[in-house]
């Protein structure tokens, strides 16, 4: 480990500039106080702030006010509320433990690189959930306790209010971040990307040449359209067919591909490619991010503000959703364990890709 500070040949500017980026990675320990230190004066009596009401009026209200204000400003756009306090959430335990042993033993740990293009079969629990359980237990505990403070001791009641707000607002990242310990079944190994208007194509296939619109598409697949639903004769699945596909705007030759028919949507098909050259996979590693300024204007559609307000109501909602499919999975799990049959009554909560499972083996029967 490199301490800048001590770098020969740096500006006192870029020695400040190097701090300030890796001094991020400080963040587990800002983190666990964080988390832990409502909960300290509601189940000890730890006192955190000893002020009065009008004091966290005066001095805590506006700074919080400011500092959501200034987050929606400078962030908005790519970071929406409580999104980086889950992310956070979610590294903290393993990344403390790990910067201490780099603290304690510069240059002994081993560097680990994430792998990439790997894709989820089955849904299952991370190894993580049982940390972030036992801070979901230690924070709905603490709550509990703030309201038998609130009624036994009436004089801790100005201290209360804003303790019992933070630790509340700690209840809802710890169960987003329970949440999300659920790892989603992910059939995709690469990442997908909304198709600009102007790109079309010709799919070449048994029933007659189609002209289709591209919707989305990766390196692995693409997703067409019919010019209007309904209007395209049906393409059997698994047949193999040749996609045409061209940039309009630019006025290039298309690009031919060879595909494989994998699914059937309301409006169209999915496919999968089915290149075996060098050539073919240059061709579309030009034809999806070729164009920079098209791939500009797609993350400026993705990077819009929308408020602290509506942030919050937007994470509240998703949070809500993902605990509704989280108890479903639990209840699947435990009764297929015990019964060794799926739930009967469940059977419409499946997620959605295991409905187009359904789907697919309902087609080709």
């Amino acid at each position: 480990m490199k301490n800048p500070l001590w770098l020969r040949g740096l500006a006192l500017r870029q020695k400040i500039a190097y701090v300030s980026s890796f001094s991020y990675w400080f963040f587990p320990y800002s983190r666990l106080v964080n988390m832990l230190a409502p909960s300290m004066f509601l189940l000890f009596g730890v006192m955190i702030y000893n002020a009065t009401a009008w004091q966290y009026t005066v001095y805590g209200i506006p700074y919080f006010l400011a500092t959501w204000i200034y987050s929606d400003f400078t962030y908005g756009p790519v970071r929406w509320p409580l999104t980086s306090d889950v992310y956070e959430m979610v590294q903290t335990p393993m990344s403390a433990m790990v910067l201490l042993g780099t603290l304690l033993r510069p240059g002994k740990r081993p560097f680990n690189v994430t792998p990439k293009g790997e894709h989820l079969e089955e849904e299952f629990i991370s190894s993580s959930a049982r940390i972030q359980s036992a801070f979901f237990a230690i924070v709905a505990l603490s709550l509990a306790a703030g309201v038998w403070r609130w009624l036994v001791h009436p004089g801790e009641r100005p201290q209360l209010v804003f303790t019992m707000l933070w630790e509340l607002l700690n209840f809802v990242i710890a169960v987003a971040t329970v949440v999300v310990m659920l790892e989603r079944r992910q059939g995709r190994e690469t990442y997908r990307i909304s198709a600009p208007d102007h790109l079309s194509a010709l799919a070449q296939t048994s029933v007659g040449e189609i002209p289709m619109g591209v919707v989305d598409l990766s390196m692995s697949g693409v997703r067409l359209a019919y010019p209007r639903p309904g209007s395209g004769r049906p393409v059997p699945l698994d047949e193999k067919i040749t996609l045409q596909i061209w940039n309009a705007r630019k006025g290039e030759q298309p690009v031919s591909l060879p595909a494989q028919v994998m699914v059937h949507h309301a409006d169209g098909i999915g496919a999968a490619f089915q290149y075996g050259t060098v050539p073919e996979k240059r061709a579309l590693v030009d034809l999806i991010y070729g164009d920079g300024q098209e791939l500009e204007r797609l993350l400026d559609r993705r990077r819009r503000r929308i408020g602290f307000v509506q942030g919050y109501v937007y994470f509240l909602w998703k949070t809500a959703a993902g605990t509704g499919y989280l108890g479903s999975y639990l209840v699947r799990r435990a009764w297929k364990r015990f019964s060794g049959r799926p739930v009967p009554w469940l059977s419409g909560f499946r997620s959605p890709e295991g409905l187009l499972r359904a789907g697919q083996q309902r087609q080709r029967s």
